[in-house]
């Protein structure tokens, strides 16, 4: 399964922000990846001070703690953005446009609390909240 940016975070510092289905489907499984975006949204974000409560995430190696917490990092390759900008669908933020572009290409369900996402025009596509 794919993490939104969101759920990773609250994953790593409130997990009980999480469902309980959220919750049940990331200690379920040992496929648990995230797009390469969401460690720039983080980092992005917490510079320009939007996102307060990840600054200490942007604080050190975050990519190597993931990646030592069992997480794959999935590139942003040529084909996903591709697939991001190809997607017909009227979500503006970019990263989730990647986000899910990443689930779609790996065929992976997204872990997210977003509606928005579901708007995608995926018959294939799934989100677990």
């Amino acid at each position: 399964m794919l993490l939104d940016t969101h759920a990773l975070v609250w994953a790593l510092i409130a997990p009980e922000a999480l469902t309980e289905a959220a919750s049940r489907a990331l200690g379920g499984t040992g496929q648990r990846c995230l797009s390469a975006a969401s460690l720039y949204e983080i980092v992005y974000k917490a510079r320009l001070g939007k996102w307060p409560d990840v600054v200490p995430l942007a604080a050190f190696d975050f990519e190597r703690r993931l990646v030592e917490d069992g997480f794959e990092i999935i590139p942003a390759t040529g084909a996903i953005m591709q697939r991001a900008g190809a997607l017909d669908w009227h979500h503006r933020d970019p990263f989730n446009r990647v986000i899910v572009a990443t689930a779609l290409i790996r065929g992976l369900p997204v872990v997210s609390k977003d509606e928005a996402l579901d708007g995608n025009g995926s018959p294939d596509w799934r989100r677990i909240w």
